[in-house]
């Protein structure tokens, strides 16, 4: 049968790459959570937190992993216990960060390093 998204629970439009490393999510108000990523695509990232996050909810992201950062707004999609410990959001990057980024390459959120040191190498 075709894949719709009633039967299909994963709706993502581009290819995820798994990623491991630890990223940080900051509410409008109150305090930052600590976060670690489990995957991440062009339009989205999926996060496991020790707390649930509410669907609809938006944050500033940040992470972190060798030479490369990112920081953009996201917003939750989904967020589904795994355990009796552990949630994992399904979060879109936001598309006006995005837009931002193609319109103006120079005020890109997403950095490489341009110390000859850092090689970086295609999997």
């Amino acid at each position: 049968p075709a894949r719709t998204p009633t039967t299909d629970p994963d709706r993502r439009t581009t290819a995820r790459s798994t990623l491991v490393c630890k990223a940080v999510l900051y509410p409008d108000s109150g305090p930052p959570l600590r976060a670690a990523v489990a995957n991440i695509s062009l339009t989205g990232i999926g996060l496991r937190l020790s707390t649930p996050l509410m669907t609809g909810s938006r944050y500033r992201l940040t992470l972190e992993a060798g030479p490369l950062s990112l920081r953009c707004a996201v917003r939750v999609i989904r967020c589904t216990p795994q355990d009796p410990r552990t949630w994992h959001a399904g979060c879109s990057l936001d598309p006006s960060d995005l837009a931002a980024h193609r319109a103006s390459p120079s005020k890109l959120k997403f950095s490489i390093p341009r110390s000859p040191t850092h090689m970086l190498s295609v999997r």
